[in-house]
């Protein structure tokens, strides 16, 4: 392991999952957190989320994290967004987005992304939301609830699938 390696993971051992306040069912979540990497979803996809729960009268809040290193933010990324290059020495983010975030309890937080990009790692561990959602075949610890779908080709699937799970969920 290399040593700026094992002072992140030192780092989100520090933030990982405090104990919290179990899910309350999906008709009394309100506030949901979307998150994504720009370089991996559309936002037309990610869109399609925010519309689907807006519809169900939840408060949705999302963040793309952009890793690029272009000086020009793209126009078709979500006003709340986290620069990967405006994080720490060891990769932790420090703009206002990234703190409001973690300070925000939310009832469901769900990443629409892959890939273990430290400063989505520091959004993943240090969240507040009472049900972590992830898509893909591998369980990682930090999530409550792991779907095995393919966004980019199974996206209506997901999201059908997602639905009718969180209102089985505590009912």
């Amino acid at each position: 392991m290399k040593l700026l390696e094992w002072y992140r993971q030192r780092d989100l051992n520090k933030i990982q999952v405090q104990p919290k306040a179990s899910y309350a069912g999906f008709e009394n979540s309100k506030t949901y957190l979307l998150f994504y990497q720009y370089s991996q979803l559309a936002k037309a996809e990610v869109s399609a989320w925010e519309a689907l729960l807006k519809a169900e009268g939840k408060l949705v809040d999302c963040i793309a994290l952009y890793t690029s290193k272009e000086k020009e933010m793209p126009p078709d990324i979500y006003p709340q967004y986290i620069k990967a290059k405006e994080s720490t020495w060891w990769g932790k983010p420090k703009g206002e987005v990234f703190i409001k975030a973690l300070e925000k309890k939310y009832d469901v937080f769900i990443d629409l992304s892959s890939g273990d990009h430290i400063a989505a790692k520091y959004l993943r561990y240090g969240s507040h939301a009472t049900l972590k959602v992830n898509f893909g075949h591998q369980k990682k610890p930090w999530s409550d609830l792991q779907l095995d779908f393919k966004l980019k080709e199974q996206g209506p699937a997901a999201r059908a699938a997602l639905l009718k799970l969180l209102a089985f969920i505590n009912k």
